[in-house]
């Protein structure tokens, strides 16, 4: 378990005016949630580094079909050990409901998630279109 101290808690305070970019790998399969009305689909992830206290990005998506696709598109890019870097516009320091007892530092405000390079099946399906257009 993972205590706060008075000086973490003032680095994240410092921090959370500040754009954050954090880069790192899943700690586990990115997970999808939806608002009661369906009408907002949220993505989280959980990134682990070297050393410290895991991230929690959470990125909003609309409720349109589109937006869903897109952020359904972008779970499964999402997968545990996948390589990524998150944007936002502010960190803090929490408690997560994933793992009681434990925290995270979450990022705040517009939060964007993108995987750095793309999982083995993809990389393979991208060279055999690529191998098939120079035929």
């Amino acid at each position: 378990m993972v205590i706060a101290t008075p000086a973490l808690e003032r680095r994240a305070a410092a921090v959370a005016t500040s754009a954050v970019t954090v880069r790192g790998v899943m700690q586990r399969s990115a997970e999808l949630r939806f608002s009661p009305g369906g009408d907002t689909a949220w993505l989280y992830a959980f990134v682990e580094q070297p050393r410290g206290l895991p991230y929690l990005g959470v990125q909003r998506f609309g409720g349109d079909p589109t937006s869903l696709r897109a952020a359904q598109a972008k779970a499964r890019l999402l997968a545990k050990g996948a390589e990524v870097v998150m944007y936002a516009t502010g960190l803090a320091l929490e408690r997560t409901s994933f793992d009681p007892g434990h925290q995270a530092l979450r990022l705040q405000g517009e939060v964007d998630i993108r995987p750095v390079s793309l999982p083995a099946r993809h990389e393979q399906a991208a060279a055999t279109t690529t191998a098939q257009e120079a035929a």
